[in-house]
């Protein structure tokens, strides 16, 4: 039928050809007048031919459709599997949220896997921002990413922004899979220091730093760099996989990073290169072209990417009901109490910070009542950085932008600059739906019933008291 239909337009085409030979005074209609003079003859009779074979037999299948249709079906599986009642995802609000929360990763996901996808070219990404949440993001950090290949050697060059940036660092995580769960954490350095790999950013007399970013470690380094080493291309972790660049960068203020106007403060000052190697003439001075290979890649990584941060690796994921899986001890599975600070690593799998202990709980509060939270921040000297926050149930901060009270770091909570290095600093918050007052610290439930207390306490070498927390009556305070 469809090689009948094939010969039947042709010979069409050959007739209106010697018609049109034979009237040259012929006026064609608009469309048809178009595509011939856009696409000539044989372009013309080729969409007529592919016109006919749709309807036939369907659309024409390609890598970059077969991705396309994958990336479809990923939305809808996260939306069956993932906003549902094994995730405490119940009521209308919820789902709502989590669709909001999904929308959010599909835009972070398009900006580092879609639209800056050349490992050759990479350019670090602001990985989270008051209009882009996800992976506990907060107000006090900016976060960088990169995705880079195993195949070339980079150069990253920054500078410390200020005397409120306290610490930065950069790691190196490998990913099973394009786009996927960060697996591993390869290397890392960092400023002042990296608990890690114990590989100190070094910077010069302006605050300038440098990284070689390699398999190699170089044969010598100046004053102000250090090495970040990356993995061979052949590893079984990254050959079908995939290598990333995360950089954290702290800043305890008076005003949070994040929330500056116009957020001019905001931009950490930091790039990355490849390094050029002249008697390597496989990269092209010039980004690849998109093709059906490389933009059905792409769209495979933005899948994985989607399907591994909520489907499989979220709270109420798959890998959650494995057997063996635990919640870390740091993170309250008790309403209304904040676990015991704990290092992220051995606990966690994913994205987080070696050089961090956290504290985490759940709350949960009728209208009527409030929550009591004391404890003590480390001293200085003890750890670089400190602060809470609260979190929606998927882990994205509430709204920080709005003059809403929802976090405080260390120097925040103190009123001022934290000058005795030895001293650690005692703490008071009410958490409300309410504002209870300038006697106190609020932190603002936005009205919420339920939600997550969130602690970070950076390169943290002493011993933190777990927090303790009371549920009274608003009205008793």
């Amino acid at each position: 039928m469809f090689t009948t239909c094939c010969t039947v337009t042709v010979a069409l085409l050959a007739t209106l050809v010697a018609l049109l030979v034979a009237r040259p005074d012929l006026v064609l209609p608009h469309k048809i007048h178009a595509a011939i003079s856009l696409k000539g003859w044989d372009g013309f009779s080729k969409i007529i031919v592919a016109n006919i074979a749709q309807r036939q037999k369907g659309q024409r299948t390609t890598k970059s459709r077969e991705a396309w249709y994958t990336l479809l079906g990923s939305l809808r599986d996260i939306d069956v599997e993932y906003l549902a009642p094994r995730s405490d995802v119940v009521t209308e609000t919820e789902i709502a949220q989590g669709h909001e929360f999904v929308l959010h990763l599909l835009s972070i996901g398009l900006e580092a896997y879609v639209i800056n996808a050349d490992t050759t070219r990479p350019k670090f990404k602001n990985l989270f921002n008051p209009d882009h949440k996800w992976l506990v993001d907060q107000p006090d950090a900016i976060y960088l990413t990169a995705t880079i290949s195993a195949e070339y050697d980079y150069i990253i060059e920054g500078k410390q922004s200020n005397p409120d940036h306290v610490y930065f660092s950069y790691t190196c995580y490998t990913h099973e899979k394009g786009g996927g769960w960060a697996e591993h954490i390869y290397s890392e350095t960092g400023y002042p220091r990296s608990s890690v790999s114990g590989r100190q950013l070094k910077l010069d007399g302006n605050g300038y730093y440098r990284i070689i970013v390699s398999k190699k470690e170089p044969d010598a380094l100046a004053a102000n760099e250090q090495w970040l080493k990356i993995p061979q291309a052949q590893e079984d972790n990254v050959k079908n996989g995939e290598v990333s660049i995360l950089a954290r960068h702290y800043f305890e203020g008076e005003t949070s990073i994040q929330m500056y106007s116009g957020r001019t403060r905001s931009d950490v000052e930091a790039t990355i290169q490849v390094v050029e190697n002249k008697h390597d003439a496989s990269r092209s001075r010039f980004p690849p072209t998109p093709t059906d290979d490389n933009v059905a890649e792409r769209i495979h990584f933005l899948s994985n990417f989607l399907l591994d941060h909520t489907v499989v690796n979220a709270p109420g994921g798959r890998r959650t009901q494995q057997k063996g899986h635990t919640i870390p001890k740091w993170y309250s599975i008790v309403n209304n109490v904040i676990g015991k600070p704990g290092k992220f690593i051995g606990s966690s799998t994913g994205a987080g910070a070696p050089d961090v202990d956290y504290a985490a709980g759940p709350w949960k509060l009728e209208p009527h009542q409030a929550m009591v939270i004391e404890g003590r921040w480390p001293s200085k000297k003890e750890c670089i950085f400190a602060n809470v926050l609260l979190l929606n149930k998927f882990m994205q901060s509430l709204d920080y932008q709005h003059g809403r009270s929802q976090h405080y770091n260390r120097r925040q909570t103190q009123g001022s600059p934290l000058v005795d290095e030895d001293r650690d600093i005692p703490f008071q918050m009410v958490l409300a739906h309410q504002d209870p007052g300038k006697g106190y610290l609020w932190l603002d439930t936005e009205g919420r019933e339920t939600g997550i207390v969130f602690f970070r306490y950076f390169l943290l070498t002493g011993r933190v008291e777990q927090a303790t927390t009371k549920v009274v009556n608003f009205d008793s305070l």
